[in-house]
This record gives C-alpha cells, structure tokens and sequence, in this order.
C-alpha cells in the first residue's frame, strides 16, 4: 500500500467512530512506554466490510472479460 501520515489515519479512524464501525479499546501500555490505541470492529462495521468487499468482487467479476489480454 501507500504511505500514510498520522493525521490521515486518525482523521479516517475518528470517521469510523462516528459511524460506530469502530471503537477504541483501552489496554495497559507494555513495557512502559507510550498507550497505543487499539480498536475492536463493531458488527456494523464488518457489515460495511463485507458490503464493500461483495461489491468489488461483483465489480471485478463484471470487469474481467475487459481485462483479460489476448493469448
């Protein structure tokens, strides 16, 4: 994939809490350093997921006679 800066990734990751697709799940920091964030995927959100994922398949099902090149 591409690289991606912090701000983009929070800013998404804030999107999908208001969506309630993700929430944010409090774990101790290990070996004393900094709290990461961690998240747990709501069932509404691997809803999404798979809504999303069903499309591209149909998509790319849809696409395939276009794509395929000449032997």
């Amino acid at each position: 994939g591409r690289p991606c800066c912090r701000g983009a990734l929070y800013a998404g990751v804030s999107r999908l809490e208001r969506r309630g697709s993700v929430t944010q799940v409090s774990r101790e920091p290990s070996g004393g350093g900094r709290v990461a964030a961690h998240f747990s995927v709501s069932e509404e959100g691997l809803d999404v997921v798979r809504t999303a994922q069903a499309r591209l398949e149909r998509m790319r099902e849809g696409l395939e006679s276009l794509l395929e090149l000449p032997s």
